[in-house]
C-alpha cells in the first residue's frame, strides 16, 4: 500500500488498484490515528529509555509547569538603584498561561535576601487578591527558601518580613516553597529588571509585549518536557 496526496484526501493504491473515495477516507482516518499513536509511543519510549540524568539535566534548564489545580508564583528582586529594588512577580497555571504578573520598585534594605523576601511577600499579596488557593512559590534565593522550609527565626529586618510572609501564607489552602536556579526564574527576573517606578504595574491573564517572547519560550519548553 502506498499513498499519493492529491487534494484533501490522499489517493491510496493497493497493489496498483485505486481504492474508492469512501474507503480512502476511512483508511486516511485510520492512518492519521495510527500516526498519532506512533508519535505518542515514541514519546513514551523516549521518556522511559532516556537516562534520568539527561531528563533531569534538561528539567534544570527551563521553567516547569505546576501540577493541575496549582498556580506557580515566581518572584525575584534586582536592579538596585538609589536605595530601591525592582521586584518582579509572575503566576502561571498548569498550562503555562499567565494568571497574574507585575513589577514595582520598592525601598528596602541593600541586602539582597531582604529584597527577595519583599518580592515573595508581594507575590503572596497578588495571589491573595486573585483568590488563589494552592500556590507554589519559587525563588532563586536558596537561603530565603530554606528559611521558610526550616522555620528560620531572624531578629532583624529580614525576620520582620518573614513573619509578614508567614501570616499571609496562613490565608491559603496550601503553599509550597521551592528554590530554583536563575534560569528557571528568568521571567520574574526580567520583570524585576525592568521595574522603573514605585507605582505597581499589574497584569491579569496578560503580560506586556516586552516579556511575551520569554513567556512563550518557557511555555513551549515546559510543554515539551512534560509531553503535553
Amino acid at each position: 500500500m502506498y499513498r499519493n496526496c492529491i487534494g484533501d484526501v490522499p489517493k491510496i493504491y493497493l497493489e496498483g488498484i485505486e481504492v474508492p473515495p469512501l474507503t480512502r477516507r476511512r483508511i486516511s482516518m485510520i492512518y492519521l490515528s495510527l500516526l498519532g499513536l506512533c508519535n505518542k509511543t515514541i514519546w513514551d519510549f523516549r521518556s522511559v529509555n532516556v537516562p534520568s540524568s539527561v531528563m533531569e539535566g534538561k528539567s534544570q534548564l527551563c521553567w516547569q509547569k505546576p501540577d493541575e489545580g496549582w498556580i506557580k508564583i515566581n518572584t525575584d528582586a534586582g536592579n538596585f538603584q538609589n536605595g530601591s529594588w525592582g521586584l518582579g512577580v509572575v503566576g502561571r497555571d498548569n498550562n503555562g498561561d499567565i494568571i497574574v504578573a507585575g513589577h514595582v520598585r520598592k525601598r528596602a534594605s541593600p541586602e539582597i535576601i531582604c529584597a527577595e523576601a519583599e518580592a515573595v511577600k508581594w507575590g503572596l499579596e497578588l495571589a491573595r487578591d486573585c483568590s488563589l488557593n494552592q500556590i507554589v512559590i519559587e525563588s532563586d534565593n536558596s537561603a530565603l527558601i530554606a528559611a521558610f522550609c526550616n522555620n528560620g527565626v531572624f531578629l532583624n529586618e529580614l525576620g520582620d518580613i518573614l513573619n509578614e510572609i508567614r501570616n499571609l501564607a496562613i490565608g491559603f489552602e496550601q503553599v509550597l516553597w521551592k528554590a530554583v536556579p536563575r534560569i528557571r526564574n528568568q521571567l520574574a527576573h526580567d520583570l524585576a529588571k525592568e521595574a522603573a517606578a514605585e507605582d505597581e504595574f499589574i497584569w491579569i491573564e496578560d503580560i506586556p509585549e516586552l516579556f511575551q517572547q520569554k513567556w512563550l519560550e518557557e511555555k513551549i519548553r515546559s510543554c515539551e518536557l512534560s509531553g503535553s
